[in-house]
C-alpha cells in the first residue's frame, strides 16, 4: 500500500462525510449515477489522486487508489 502524500492528508483533513463513505465502497466496476458523476465533492477524490475513474462511453467505472486505501486504513486505525 503507498503511502499517501502531504498533500493527500491535508485533503483528507477536510473531506466530508459524504466523501469518506464514498472513498469507502469504490471497487472495480462502480458505475456512479448521473448526479453522482456531477458532484464535485466526488470528482475531488480523483482531483486529489485517492480515486481513479475509467470511462467507457457514458459509463465512469470508479476504483479507489493505493493512496486512498491507505487513507482509510489510517482513518480506521484512527490515525487521522
Amino acid at each position: 500500500m503507498s503511502k499517501p502524500t502531504k498533500a493527500q492528508l491535508a485533503f483528507a483533513a477536510t473531506m466530508s462525510c459524504r466523501q469518506w463513505a464514498a472513498l469507502n465502497v469504490l471497487h472495480p466496476k462502480l458505475t456512479l449515477s448521473l448526479s453522482d458523476r456531477l458532484d464535485p465533492e466526488l470528482w475531488a477524490l480523483k482531483a486529489n489522486g485517492l480515486a481513479k475513474v475509467a470511462t467507457a462511453g457514458d459509463a465512469h467505472a470508479w476504483d479507489v487508489t493505493r493512496q486512498g486505501e491507505a487513507l482509510l486504513s489510517m482513518r480506521r486505525r484512527g490515525a487521522i
